[in-house]
């Protein structure tokens, strides 16, 4: 039987550390001026939950986005195991709506005299509800040495929410899934297989290519030596030989 997906992807003794915000709003909304309270579980079930909460805060969210370069960055550890660092970027419907009296207006830094330096800041309250929004989020996590997962915290600044495109993100999720899908038959044997048959068949059509010349060559060469024009050619020269490893 195959085991639930939770057991083919955590330890039995994993640790996560993730918000600890119940909901969205206060996610990113008090949290982002009091600061993050953060969380540990550990267990199968109690890491799950905690999961299922963290993946609530934002709603629907796509993380299939892994930022690449520079990808995951594996350092062995002690004990057989791996410690892994990766960043990818959450995509997701905002669904938040912050009244006027949700944060201080935010105002640029000022000089002594009195000037202010700079824009005003923008805030989550510029964002609209139903909006499509972005973050980058930094993953750290630890995996014993047959993979399954030790220990995982994400960092994330809560305050870099900004607004994205909706057909900028369908584009680079189809170019990301088409790559993906590339590097995986190119790696399985079928793949390797038509490696090798494609770079067979190139060589085989550049020998090809050379017969075909050389036959051609010499056959105006027999022409033109039958015409009694082979001075003009310099004396007659041996064949074309071509060497294609």
């Amino acid at each position: 039987l195959i085991p639930p997906l939770p057991l083919r992807v955590f330890a039995p003794d994993a640790e996560v550390v993730l918000p600890q915000a119940l909901t969205a709003s206060q996610l990113f909304g008090i949290e982002r001026l009091t600061g993050i309270e953060l969380e540990a579980a550990a267990g199968v079930v109690g890491l799950s939950q905690l999961f299922l909460r963290w993946l609530a805060l934002m709603p629907e969210g796509d993380h299939e986005h892994p930022i690449d370069p520079p990808g995951l960055t594996v350092m062995r550890i002690a004990g057989g195991g791996y410690r892994v660092t990766g960043a990818h970027r959450v995509v997701w419907r905002w669904m938040n709506v912050f009244g006027p009296d949700a944060y201080p207006s935010s105002r640029p830094p000022s000089t002594p005299d009195g000037v202010g330096r700079g824009a005003t800041t923008a805030s989550a309250s510029d964002l609209g509800l139903g909006d499509l929004v972005t973050m980058t989020i930094v993953d750290v996590f630890e995996t014993d040495s047959s993979g399954r997962l030790l220990s995982y915290c994400p960092t994330f600044d809560n305050r870099s929410v900004r607004r994205t495109n909706e057909s900028v993100e369908r584009m680079k999720k189809t170019v990301t899934q088409v790559d993906d899908g590339v590097r995986a038959f190119a790696r399985s044997p079928a793949g390797k297989i038509a490696t090798a048959a494609v770079g067979q068949a190139g060589r085989l059509s550049m020998r090809a290519a050379v017969v075909v010349g050389n036959a051609v060559r010499n056959k105006v060469r027999h022409n033109l030596k039958s015409g009694g024009e082979e001075d003009e050619l310099g004396g007659g020269e041996g064949l074309v030989e071509a060497s294609i490893s």
